[in-house]
């Protein structure tokens, strides 16, 4: 493809993960249909790139071999762009707020050297699809508003489907920093704990904790709980984690139009 091409391309995957995942696919998807008819592929400069996309997101991120075989005049954007608009609109919208995300994961990097144990923080959530942030984010939302409305902790934990591990997100609302610091270490390892005796999870638990007060969010701890550091989990241990991480686990896919 050319340069304009793959710029054109960034727009619709702006992550790591989403070009890796369209450009695999699209590999798979040339293997079968170049041999059929190159043509369409030998014209470099015709914008052919968007098509795909437009192909691609028409069939929920995936190519659909036999619209592209039926097709002559290969134009699968504009119809894209006009069966899709509603959902096109709202998915943007839910990828703007998402963004919010795409900061955390600066600011991480910027205040931590690039050897620096934290920044693994940082790369947990870089490779996390666009999609499956603006789904955390959402989350992330709901949980914020409900520790403002009730003044109660708040928690959850979902797994991270690209490198294996679980990451918790803990909210506090109050000023004592000690108890929150070590606090946010202890989600961290509950849910390891429950993750470890019942399902022998190997990796490692990634804690985001944020304490806020009435003056708004006041402070943001990182932690980490690894596996291996925990060769055997207590009867007490698992009761304790029981109680905050014991409810049933859902991993629902990710889809782009939802």
């Amino acid at each position: 493809m050319t340069r304009d091409d793959f710029e054109i391309l960034l727009f619709e995957a702006d992550t790591v993960s989403d070009l890796g995942l369209y450009l695999g696919d699209r590999h798979k998807f040339l293997k079968t249909v170049f041999k059929e008819n190159p043509a369409p592929f030998l014209q470099l400069g015709a914008k052919l790139e968007q098509e795909l996309v437009g192909l691609y997101k028409l069939s929920d991120n995936s190519f659909d071999l036999n619209a592209w075989r039926v097709s002559k005049e290969k134009q699968f954007w504009q119809k894209y762009q006009i069966h899709r608009a509603a959902e096109i609109s709202r998915r943007d919208d839910e990828n703007t707020t998402s963004e919010s995300l795409d900061f955390l994961i600066g600011e991480i990097r910027a205040q931590n050297g690039p050897e620096t144990p934290t920044n693994q923080h940082a790369w947990e959530m870089a490779l996390l699809t666009r999609r499956e942030r603006a789904a955390l984010v959402s989350v992330i939302i709901r949980k914020h508003e409900k520790l403002m409305n009730t003044g109660k902790d708040q928690k959850f934990a979902f797994h991270n489907q690209h490198t294996g591990c679980w990451d918790v997100f803990y909210f506090h609302n109050g000023v004592d920093s000690q108890f929150f610091r070590e606090e946010a270490q202890r989600m961290s390892d509950r849910k390891l704990w429950i993750e470890r005796s019942l399902n022998n999870f190997e990796y490692s638990v990634f804690c985001f904790a944020m304490r806020y007060t009435a003056l708004g969010l006041r402070e943001v701890v990182l932690r980490v709980s690894d596996a291996h550091k925990w060769p055997r989990i207590s009867d007490s241990q698992l009761q304790e984690a029981h109680k905050f991480f014991g409810g049933v686990t859902h991993q629902n896919s990710i889809v782009e139009f939802p």
